[in-house]
């Protein structure tokens, strides 16, 4: 069941590329997409992908089940290049909810490294659980609660990759970082956790809060290896207010 419902995923990311052509008969009668420029319903989301897909390339990285839910991680590769997280929940065999996030792409950052390379193996499925607690544990502490002090309890800093276009290697840079924006007065405040998913070492934090004054979904998702965070990828997209939003339902 989990490579069945991954490989409709990815055929659906993938559809101008693929041979199933047939992918509306894998989206529920009542379909909700919580993308904040569709309408929300089957319909639209059938002509957005395959009006977009005529001219788009993209290359999904990643990609994970955590129960009912499939999560992936990919790039826009054609002139509007864009990094983010789909996630998608299953009922039975067909899709029924959508949620995404995505961000223009960046430079590489300090470390040389992009928002979307580095590791893709599954590792430790046997410490899923674990690990989504660990995840919430640290956005919890450090960015909820605000006791950064506690930062380097949850990483190993001498086998740390980060992806954040803004940070480094260093685990200090987070701290850097944040007190620099503090300092002129753009602060980054979480408010709510919505989702934590997770298949093995990967797990994926799906968030609420503001950032630089603006209400903003940041999206986390995080490889850890015996029990610490070993590396980062991120991504944030601002919420538009109910009056701009092209559905009825909420970001989350």
């Amino acid at each position: 069941m989990n490579y069945i419902r991954k490989q409709l995923v990815k055929d659906l990311l993938l559809f101008n590329e693929t041979t199933d052509k047939n992918f509306a008969d894998h989206l529920h009668p009542d379909f909700k997409d919580h993308n904040q420029y569709t309408l929300g319903n089957k319909g639209h989301f059938i002509e957005n992908l395959t009006s977009r897909s005529v001219y788009t390339k993209r290359n999904v990285k990643r990609i994970f089940q955590d129960g009912d839910y499939v999560f992936a991680h990919s790039e826009f590769t054609d002139d509007d290049e864009y990094i983010g997280f789909d996630v998608f929940r299953f009922q039975e065999d067909q899709i029924i909810e959508h949620w995404d996030n995505y961000q223009e792409k960046e430079p590489v950052n300090p470390s040389g490294r992009s928002m979307i390379d580095g590791t893709t193996e599954i590792e430790e499925t046997q410490n899923s659980r674990a690990n989504k607690l660990i995840v919430r544990s640290y956005i919890t502490d450090v960015f909820f609660n605000e006791n950064t002090y506690n930062i380097l309890s949850y990483f190993n800093k001498n086998k740390y990759i980060q992806h954040n276009p803004k940070l480094s290697d260093d685990v200090r840079s987070v701290l850097d970082v944040l007190r620099r924006w503090a300092e002129h007065g753009k602060k980054t405040k979480y408010q709510a956790i919505h989702q934590i998913l997770g298949e093995g070492n990967f797990v994926l934090a799906m968030s609420e809060g503001y950032h630089h004054y603006k209400h903003t979904s940041f999206y986390n998702l995080f490889r850890l290896e015996n029990g610490k965070i070993a590396e980062h990828w991120d991504n944030l997209e601002h919420i538009v207010t109910s009056a701009r939003r092209l559905n009825k339902y909420s970001k989350f």
